[in-house]
């Protein structure tokens, strides 16, 4: 495929990626209308999600070959480059990919912790808390591997087919999936809560869903259509 061609199917393969967003994200509208989904199912299968963006983003830095600097490392740490061993090399991106694992793991606990640990401390009984059962994660199932076929084509499509490996620096691809995952999942996650504390109303989770739902294709938008013009 001359280079011609690539740069003319990027900006399609992004706007497929999109599609597969959009239909993964109304499982949970499914599940809410059709399978009796509670809010706190809908929290767990973002807390799921949040797993797989994690994951698929250990190959995301160790095949990263492209050069630039992460303006979300810069501002979080003042760092926009790595700087530690093996520098430039595939040191940069085994030490990245393990301060990862770290970092993110960490991240990840304490969202399973906030969502079902810290509800039965802080709230008694905490009646609107269903619970963890073999049940709840079963019901989850067809939406789990919705979100897994979703993040997992944008992976093959646009990272790997789309070669956006090659103009994303290690860093980058270290750095973007926390601006997707902990900004947007946790903001879902304190949000949700709060409604289902205070037990609101149907139409509310709904919103919750659309809100995380455009969120995420903002988040995915910016992530894949400035490498698709590079």
């Amino acid at each position: 495929m001359s280079p011609r061609e690539r740069l003319r199917l990027r900006p399609t393969a992004t706007r497929r990626g999109c599609g597969l967003l959009l239909v993964a994200n109304t499982v949970p509208l499914v599940g809410l209308a059709v399978w009796g989904w509670s809010a706190f199912d809908v929290l767990v299968l973002y807390w799921l999600e949040s797993a797989v963006i994690g994951l698929l983003t250990l190959p995301r830095i160790l095949l990263a070959r492209g050069v630039g600097e992460s303006v979300v490392a810069s501002v979080l740490f003042g760092v926009s480059a790595y700087q530690g061993p093996g520098a430039g090399g595939p040191g940069e991106r085994i030490g990245l990919t393990l301060g990862f694992v770290v970092m993110y793991g960490f991240l990840w606990l304490a969202h399973g912790v906030f969502l079902f640990v810290f509800p039965t401390m802080s709230f008694g009984d905490a009646a609107w808390f269903p619970g963890v059962s073999v049940a709840t994660f079963a019901l989850l199932v067809p939406a789990a591997g919705a979100m897994v076929l979703s993040h997992g084509v944008s992976f093959v499509v646009n990272y790997l087919a789309g070669g956006e490996f090659r103009r994303r620096s290690p860093m980058q691809a270290t750095f973007t999936p926390l601006t997707r995952a902990v900004v947007l999942h946790y903001a879902v996650l304190v949000g949700g809560i709060a409604m289902v504390v205070y037990d609101t109303p149907l139409w509310s989770v709904v919103l919750l869903v659309v809100g995380k739902t455009v969120l995420d294709l903002v988040a995915h938008l910016a992530e894949h259509v400035p490498l698709a013009y590079r």
